[in-house]
């Protein structure tokens, strides 16, 4: 962190960086996936998702949260799909384990949003889960 990066400063997380240096090391780390948080780097990642999950709440009227699977889902009212919140390295594309598992419980794939996005960019979450209508 530096004046001349300041610009990005929001955008540095530490966690986030420990989580991609260690599955370059280790490729038995799931990041999380196996339901498994003790890592320090995700031990306080559902503390994080509640708290910008709270957050968007109080900026959106309407919006809904639940668990699924171990996982924090929201949606932006009743009549409305639910979005699973996700860790940022999980690969959206092809679930697997507890993502897989939140996924059959709903009994469809929902939208998967990266605790990055939520916390950082909240607006282009709430425009990417509202853009079907």
């Amino acid at each position: 962190m530096r004046y001349s990066n300041q610009s990005y400063h929001g955008l540095l997380d530490w966690r986030l960086g420990l989580c991609f240096a260690r599955a370059l090391v280790d490729k038995r780390y799931s990041v999380g996936l196996d339901g498994d948080f003790s890592d320090p780097s995700l031990s306080d990642w559902h503390v994080l998702v509640d708290r910008s999950l709270q957050r968007l709440a109080s900026r959106l009227p309407g919006v809904e949260t639940r668990e699924i699977s171990g996982l924090q889902a929201f949606r932006l009212g009743s009549n409305r799909p639910w979005n699973l919140v996700v860790h940022p390295l999980w690969d959206v594309d092809h679930p697997q384990l507890i993502v897989e598992a939140a996924s059959h419980e709903l009994g469809y794939q929902p939208n998967m949003v990266d605790s990055f996005n939520l916390d950082r960019r909240p607006w282009l979450v709430r425009d990417a889960v509202t853009v079907d209508g």
